[in-house]
Parts: structure tokens; sequence; C-alpha cells
């Protein structure tokens, strides 16, 4: 008798362990327009095109998500200890990939340059990145853009780091870097906010186009939750979700644009 009753508790037991996150925590910084909110952790104001989507997946999972918006660092660290269960789409690169399992591709982002139109009155453009890499460059903290171009300007000096989009956008208006690198949508909607449109402009050629993907802790159980996000991400991507996300947001920035 108590063999059968100890087998039934290790079933039991067992079935708990196997049992899928009743919430799901995930985090990320102020990016907009695809993360807004303030960096304090709160979740009930946070907006933007990543924001959307993920409630977009964890609706049909019918599993509540709650998003926190942190400064990036601190985000991170807690989804490499578990404290998170994971990160709205993000880059892959080999450090994250130790401490996060990536879903299948969510949203694309398009990479520029943003300068200062009085310091480029052509715009900027170039046939390889050595026609441009003795400019002072800057790239947003925790921000991998592309291999190649990164490479080419840290051979001629160090690629400045602000630790935030709105350091960046002053250290450009101050000509104190004379370009930035960052996503398209990110470069316009700043530009719109700060009230710097024939001021800033982004560049036409494009520096790398990919895709970015949800991070989730190695140490959460929302690493069962995967195989269904990924169905759901495929999905998305397939019968135009994705787009109409993100051209509904690129629509808005462009209204503004037009009424100024």
């Amino acid at each position: 008798m108590k063999s059968v009753f100890l087998f039934v508790a290790l079933m039991l037991t067992a079935g708990f362990a196997h049992a899928e996150p009743k919430q799901v925590n995930l985090c990320f910084n102020n990016y907009p327009p695809y993360v807004v909110g303030d960096e304090d952790g709160a979740s009930s104001h946070a907006e933007g095109i990543k924001v959307n989507i993920a409630r977009a997946v964890f609706k049909e999972l019918k599993i509540p998500v709650n998003i926190s918006i942190l400064p990036f660092a601190r985000c991170l660290s807690m989804v490499e200890s578990g404290a998170m269960d994971g990160a709205l789409p993000l880059s892959k690169n080999d450090d994250r990939e130790k401490f996060m399992a990536f879903s299948h591709a969510a949203n694309p982002q398009h990479f520029v340059f943003i300068y200062k139109k009085s310091r480029f009155p052509k715009g900027v453009s170039w046939k390889t990145y050595d026609d441009i890499s003795s400019l002072k460059l800057g790239i947003n903290l925790g921000s991998f853009i592309d291999k190649k171009m990164e490479s080419a300007f840290t051979s001629v000096s160090p690629i400045e780091r602000p630790r935030d989009i709105e350091t960046m956008i002053t250290m450009l208006e101050k000509e104190r870097y004379d370009l930035g690198a960052m996503d398209k949508l990110v470069a316009q909607y700043m530009i719109r906010k700060y009230n710097l449109v024939g001021v800033l402009d982004v560049s036409e050629q494009v520096i790398s186009d990919s895709r970015v993907f949800f991070g989730i802790s190695r140490k959460s159980e929302a690493m069962k939750l995967l195989p269904a996000i990924n169905k759901i991400l495929d999905r998305m991507n397939l019968d135009g979700t994705m787009i109409k996300l993100i051209k509904e947001k690129q629509a808005g920035i462009e209204k503004n644009k037009s009424k100024e």
C-alpha cells in the first residue's frame, strides 16, 4: 500500500513539475516605438510594437503576461538569474544564448545611420564602411547592429556607447558624434519627439535588416511554452499580422510628421 501511495505522489509531483506557468513575466527597456513607458518596472502603462506582439501571443496561449519596463542591463540580469521569465524580442548573440533560449523570428527591424543635416547636407551613403569609418559613431548601450559595420569603425576608433537613446540624440545635435546607428523607426520617433525634424535625419541606405526574437530564461518554466510561442509567431509572420502591427505604428508616425 505504501508503494502505491508513493507511486501516486511521484506521479503528482511529476505532473506539477511539468505544469505550464500561470503567468509569464517579461521585461525590456524604454525603446520607443517598440516599447514605450517609464523604466520603473510598472506594466500597466507599457505600450509599443513589441508589447503588442507579446500581448497577442500570450492572449492566444491564454496565459497572462506581465511586462516590466526596466533599464536594459537590469532586465538582462534578471532574465539571467531567472527572476524574469524572459525579454521582449531582441537580437541574438553568443553571450545571451548562454542564459536565454530564443524563439522563432518575431518582428523585423531595419537599422540606419542618424545624423545632423547641417553636417551632411547631401545625406550619408557609402560603398564600403571604410568610406565612413573615420567618423565618430555612437551605438546605444546593449545594441548589436552589424558585426561588419562595427568592426570597420572600431578599427579606427572606439564606438561610443551612450546609456540611452535620448543621450545619443543630444550628442548628435551637439555634434559630439558624427553618426548614430539605430533602428529606423526608433530614429524617426525620436526625431519627432524632440522636435528635430529638419535638424536630424536618417540615411536612406540601410545598414542591415534583421529579425529579433523572444528571449526566454533557461531557468524559467516558460521554456516549456517555446514550441507554442514559435507556432504563433510563424503564423503571425505568414498571415501578415506581424507586418500589420508595424505598419499601424509607422502610419501613426508618418501622420504626426505630416502635421509638423
